[in-house]
């Protein structure tokens, strides 16, 4: 007979749930797998819930924040929430675009994204549809939008993404 040595943490649950399965198959048949397989599933969603349950980000001062480049030339943000972090956000971010600065049309397969103008003025286009921003603007689009911004006056944007389901 089998021994299945049994540690804490996710890896070795992981681990064991797994020689279950295997053991199953083999020895007791097709129910037992779904069972198997099912007590699994279960599992990793806990874990998951868990994890991002217990998983908490303080930033007490935005200026503590380390500016890094953006995937946009010549734009800098600061990332308050890094993808990985919590489920599905992909980042929480404040960018400055410079006066004459731009950020080209684009679109992401993958991602949703959401802005929030903190000051300054610029314009963002939508599916060919352009609007002025200004302090207090919003917008956000779905996988697949084409979008872009431009500043006017030093732009300032808080916005996070997260990941379509």
């Amino acid at each position: 007979m089998t021994r299945l040595r049994i540690s804490s943490g996710w890896a070795a649950k992981r681990k064991y749930w797994c020689s279950l399965f295997v053991l199953g198959c083999v020895s007791l048949g097709i129910a037992t797998l779904l069972v198997y397989a099912y007590a699994y599933a279960c599992l990793a969603a806990s874990a998951v819930q868990r994890a991002a349950a217990q998983r908490a980000v303080v930033v007490p001062r935005a200026d503590s924040v380390t500016s890094e480049p953006s995937s946009h030339p010549g734009i800098s943000k600061q990332v308050y929430v890094h993808r990985g972090q919590f489920p599905y956000l992909m980042q929480f971010a404040r960018s400055v675009l410079a006066a004459g600065s731009e950020v080209p049309l684009h679109s992401h397969e993958s991602m949703y994204e959401l802005f929030f103008v903190v000051s300054g003025t610029g314009q963002v286009v939508v599916n060919d549809e352009r609007t002025l921003l200004e302090p207090g603007s919003m917008y956000a689009v779905a996988p697949g939008t084409a979008h872009s911004m431009s500043s006017v006056e030093n732009l300032t944007v808080v916005y996070f993404s997260w990941a379509a389901h």
